[in-house]
């Protein structure tokens, strides 16, 4: 029992693990003497999708992936929060991650072939924000197609941010829709799947991310 112990305070006081916030551990840690590292505690960050600045459009993208299939989906809206169109595709990618790269290459490309300029595009992966500041971090699979997207990037006017996924619903439930189709689908119309998300954000509503401190 004292070599358990002895261990015990031994390694509960060199780790920086957090306890639980119950009454039994706690008890426990301090019979042990043990040095409590207490959970802390959590703040809900406010999420609200913005508008783009006049003559601007922005694109919001996302990617969805299962075990079987990939896919991704996007929303342009304009300055006014006033939707323009909506796509939807199946990548049949290997991760998440080309999904997302889809997406984005996706958004590039409605956007050179109407003509828009100043494009602000925008994903809920950090991977792909950091992937169009470094090429290298695209797979080779995609590597030829995203090329060619920055070109065309290029001509245009162009920023590439991230938003919480809170903020990105309805990229998010295209890109699910995505999965049940065969081919690149467009929407020149609001989409019923997304329509209260979509109302949603045009009237600055917020939603709420769970964040340490």
């Amino acid at each position: 029992m004292s070599w358990v112990a002895a261990n015990v305070v031994l390694a509960g006081n060199h780790t920086k693990a957090l306890s639980s916030g119950t009454i039994s551990d706690f008890s426990m840690l301090k019979a042990f003497m043990v040095t409590i590292h207490p959970t802390k505690p959590m703040n809900l960050k406010e999420v609200i999708w913005q508008p783009p600045p006049p003559q601007w459009i922005k694109c919001n993208t996302d990617g969805a992936s299962t075990p079987t299939a990939s896919a991704c989906g996007g929303i342009f809206r304009n300055s006014n929060a006033e939707f323009l169109c909506a796509f939807a595709s199946k990548t049949d990618m290997a991760s998440a991650f080309s999904a997302e790269l889809c997406g984005f290459m996706t958004a590039i490309e409605i956007a050179d072939a109407r003509g828009w300029r100043n494009m602000w595009i925008e994903s809920d992966s950090m991977l792909v924000v950091n992937a169009y500041k470094s090429s290298n971090l695209v797979p080779w699979s995609l590597s030829n197609r995203w090329f060619n997207c920055i070109k065309l990037a290029g001509h245009m006017n162009i920023i590439v941010s991230h938003i919480f996924r809170e903020g990105n619903h309805c990229a998010d439930r295209l890109a699910n829709v995505g999965l049940n189709l065969d081919r690149l689908t467009l929407w020149n119309d609001i989409p019923f799947v997304i329509k209260d998300n979509f109302e949603s954000n045009r009237l600055g509503k917020p939603f709420y991310r769970v964040v340490l401190s």
